[in-house]
């Protein structure tokens, strides 16, 4: 009506700037009529673009319009069905219904009864009716839905939830679901047994605070809702719940299309442990890395500190008046020195390189003398 109004409201003023402020009676008369004859057409125009079937009756319950979705329903043209009574078409309705309302009244709410088509046959139906005013006349809007359709639709439904039960039921991880408004839907028989739920079971209609606190028996019901509030709103987390008993449990929350959440509840007891086994071993080799480190860094400096002796010695025998086979012989000394500290030296590196610290550095080698020291040095084993 309020779109009524507003039309008939801008008419008239149009009809009052081209009349000079009047306006005659017949005028007046046509421009109500053409504003009602547009809200008319406006509903018509929502009604086509219903999927739900709806005929427009008037007052004495007579077709005046009806949408697509009625006309296929019914098996009728437009022409065929204006005019016709709603008694012919729900004829086991009861006439009671047919009475005078006032608008906004619901005169049938889903009411069960049985339609008969263009054609004769009948089908079960089921049928909603509200008084209107649409445009300058009383309405009734009359909502029809085959009851067999409806009834097909429920039982696939209903399978469809089954198979989905079942289904959720042969996995290994538990599932849960909860609604929208944040109770739980439906949950599979592995939540129970995993979470330990059973007494009392979880039921449909629980809200997800207190399932979370059925999780966490332990935990203060504020700090509960608290976690829950931040899940909620950011729709995707993963919580671990160490249960009573050593089980440590991993759950994982994800958005659904409806709005609501499905929470995922594995074991991950084992999973924990090898975990926990392997950081433990990781901690052990590190700290056995680090003494045999500190191990080989002292035996170096204790071998380096006689070997240096060794060596200052051998220094001091070769600038003494030597024959030339003893000379040979303390250079052949000096050089398994210098082998020896070049090999101490190598031990001290280790701990770099383990680190990944250790720089090279390019050297000139003279090779002719590196080959007469390995030859002074091994002769001796050669030699005998």
């Amino acid at each position: 009506m309020n779109s009524v109004h507003h039309l008939l409201k801008r008419h008239l003023s149009l009809a009052a700037d081209e009349q000079g402020g009047g306006i005659a009676v017949d005028k007046l008369s046509a421009l109500v009529e053409s504003a009602y004859q547009a809200a008319d057409q406006r509903f018509d125009l929502l009604a086509s673009h219903v999927s739900d079937a709806l005929l427009v009756t008037n007052s004495g319950f007579e077709v005046v319009s009806a949408n697509p979705a009625a006309l296929d329903m019914l098996g009728c043209t437009a022409d065929a069905i204006n005019g016709q009574s709603m008694a012919a078409i729900l004829p086991e309705l009861n006439a009671g219904l047919f009475q005078p309302a006032r608008p906004g009244t619901v005169i049938a709410d889903k009411v069960e009864t049985v339609a008969r088509r263009c054609n004769g046959k009948k089908f079960d139906a089921v049928i909603s009716i509200i008084a209107a005013n649409i445009g300058q006349h009383g309405r009734r809007i009359c909502v029809l839905h085959d009851a067999g359709q409806v009834r097909q639709l429920q039982r696939q439904g209903e399978t469809r939830d089954a198979q989905v039960h079942a289904m959720l039921n042969t996995l290994e991880v538990g599932v849960a679901m909860f609604d929208g408004a944040g109770h739980l839907n439906q949950a599979n028989s592995p939540v129970e047994s995993l979470l330990d739920l059973r007494h009392p079971r979880i039921a449909p209609g629980l809200s997800i605070e207190d399932f979370a606190c059925r999780l966490l028996p332990g935990a203060p019901r504020e700090k509960v809702v608290r976690l829950v509030t931040r899940l909620r709103r950011r729709r995707r987390g993963t919580v671990i719940l160490r249960r009573p008993g050593g089980k440590v449990i991993e759950a994982r929350i994800g958005p659904v299309d409806n709005g609501g959440l499905i929470a995922c509840f594995n074991d991950i007891t084992l999973l924990s442990r090898t975990r926990d086994k392997a950081e433990a071993a990781r901690v052990a080799a590190e700290e056995a890395n680090t003494a045999k480190s500190a191990f080989l860094a002292m035996m170096s400096h204790e071998l380096r500190t006689p070997m240096n002796a060794v060596l200052a010695m051998a220094g001091l025998l070769a600038r003494s008046d030597l024959d030339e086979e003893q000379r040979e012989n303390v250079k052949t000394l000096l050089d398994a020195g210098d082998v020896m500290m070049s090999l101490l030296n190598d031990i001290l590196d280790l701990s770099k390189i383990e680190a990944g610290k250790l720089d090279i550095d390019t050297a000139d080698v003279d090779i002719r003398h590196t080959l007469r020291k390995l030859e002074r040095l091994w002769r001796p084993v050669l030699d005998n």
